[in-house]
């Protein structure tokens, strides 16, 4: 659709995306859609994984789970449980050296 809005067809457009971004399109749009599920992850823990995968254009929060692991390496509720506690244990931390 993009491509014939600009009037570029196919062929032109995907060496001049992965030329400017260094990805391809899909990759580049499942990179955006993984950043923005982490930022949820990060910022709203009430947030089921079901509820993120759909907030980020993935219907099957499977399929997405598979994506992020694939990506960064741990599941999504693992990088949620891991977040909370390195954040828990900063606070924590910089309260003790505090002498609160």
């Amino acid at each position: 659709k993009r491509a014939f809005i600009s009037d570029i067809n196919n062929r032109e457009f995907r060496p001049n995306f992965k030329s400017e971004t260094g990805d391809t399109p899909i990759n580049y749009l499942i990179q955006l859609r993984l950043e923005k599920a982490k930022e949820i992850l990060d910022t709203h823990p009430e947030q089921s994984i079901q509820q993120i995968s759909v907030s980020v254009g993935y219907d099957d929060a499977y399929h997405f789970s598979k994506l992020f692991k694939k990506h960064y390496g741990i599941s999504p509720l693992y990088y949620r449980t891991k977040g909370l506690k390195t954040k828990k244990f900063k606070v924590s931390r910089s309260l003790y050296l505090l002498g609160l």
